[in-house]
């Protein structure tokens, strides 16, 4: 009963590490200061989407991960539908800071302070 017990969260820890690292590893994509990659924040923005507010709409089940039960209520699924609009938030305003010229934002100071 325990050994199976320590199994299943061995085998359940492994799955988020890995789901997670992948997750985290193409969601950054085009976070980094010195990005001027448009394509590369729309690739992290994807990954988001798909991850964090598709699951809500649509179910899926593979071997690594389901979507199909919610084993705590809809407060998961509510919670990452947040969390993905918001990181889609900061994506879409890093994106439109990679659209503003340079110049504009030396000419405006309040832009400046928006997107810097």
């Amino acid at each position: 009963q325990v050994e199976n017990g320590v199994i299943t969260w061995t085998v359940i820890m492994i799955q988020l590490c890995f789901l997670g690292t992948i997750f985290i590893t193409c969601a950054s994509v085009g976070q980094s200061i010195y990005s001027s990659s448009k394509l590369a924040t729309l690739f992290g923005m994807t990954t988001i989407a798909f991850c964090t507010i598709l699951p809500n709409y649509y179910e899926v089940e593979t071997p690594l991960f389901n979507t199909t039960e919610d084993t705590f209520g809809g407060e998961t699924r509510k919670g990452s539908l947040v969390t993905g609009c918001i990181l889609i938030s900061l994506h879409f305003c890093h994106l439109l800071r990679l659209m503003i010229p340079d110049r504009l934002l030396v000419k405006y100071k309040m832009l400046h302070r928006i997107f810097t």
